[in-house]
């Protein structure tokens, strides 16, 4: 959620755009998303201690004893959530969702995977603007990014999404381009095909932004300063994608210093 934390960082370090009270609130929801991000994103398997917190946030008691950081970070949510009267639906879907962000899988079908996505990603996006204050932004623009976002993510997790067993892209999806897995193996044996899978990604993610984009202009200078220059690197990343697309194996792959340089220039100049 790269792209959403920029926005969320460009209000929150923008003392004339939010109250303190209300920076303590986007604090506490940040650190919950950011403290999921860590756990699912370890070399360790932490299901079990994910589990322990969705128990919490469900008010039931954990079958897992919890740390005093981590069972701070839920006492928050409950906080922020009732105090902007969040609907528990959201927050809900999002664990049933990031619970596979622990686990082997392999979705079958579009739908699996737009539940992940809505869940995941595209709910996050909406409780953080609310929190955030962002009212003229429209609903389908916020999912817009969200999904910009996951695509993004898992294009550049590829590899290692695969070895772990966590197999985002559909069955369905791979059939129609006649692939059997997005392993290494399978796109050298198949090269012509895994190219046009992956530019059908890449291309999916700019018609995300593009869609997206048109609710910029109600973001504040600060936070649409942030999100552009995110999203500035993201799309360079994307288009290197687009080019090879076994860039996806690759790790560490970020632009230059000249090619930053000229992302900031462009941003403030044009805002």
């Amino acid at each position: 959620m790269d792209a959403l934390f920029a926005v969320g960082v460009g209000i929150y370090s923008n003392d004339f755009l939010v109250p303190k009270q209300n920076k303590q609130d986007i604090e506490k929801l940040f650190n919950f998303f950011e403290f999921m991000d860590k756990l699912s994103g370890s070399q360790k398997n932490h299901l079990a201690d994910f589990n322990a917190l969705e128990s919490l946030w469900l008010s039931e008691i954990p079958q897992k004893t919890i740390t005093k950081d981590a069972r701070q970070v839920i006492l928050d949510l409950k906080e922020v959530a009732e105090k902007y009267e969040l609907d528990s639906y959201l927050i809900d879907s999002y664990f049933k969702a990031k619970k596979y962000d622990f686990s082997k899988f392999q979705f079958a079908t579009a739908e699996e995977f737009n539940n992940y996505a809505a869940g995941a990603y595209e709910f996050v996006a909406l409780i953080s603007s609310r929190v955030l204050g962002l009212k003229n932004v429209e609903d389908s623009c916020l999912a817009s990014q969200a999904k910009a976002s996951l695509h993004f993510n898992l294009l550049t997790n590829l590899e290692n999404d695969t070895k772990n067993g966590r197999k985002y892209f559909p069955i369905i999806e791979l059939r129609r381009f006649g692939l059997p897995d997005l392993s290494y193996k399978s796109a050298i044996k198949r090269p012509g095909a895994f190219r046009e899978f992956i530019e059908a990604q890449v291309n999916n993610y700019f018609n995300l932004q593009k869609q997206a984009r048109i609710s910029y202009k109600f973001l504040p200078y600060a936070a649409r300063l942030k999100l552009k220059m995110t999203i500035d690197t993201n799309n360079w990343l994307m288009r290197q994608f687009q080019k090879n697309p076994f860039l996806v194996f690759e790790q560490n792959i970020a632009p230059n210093r000249l090619v930053k340089a000229r992302f900031w220039l462009a941003r403030l100049v044009g805002g």
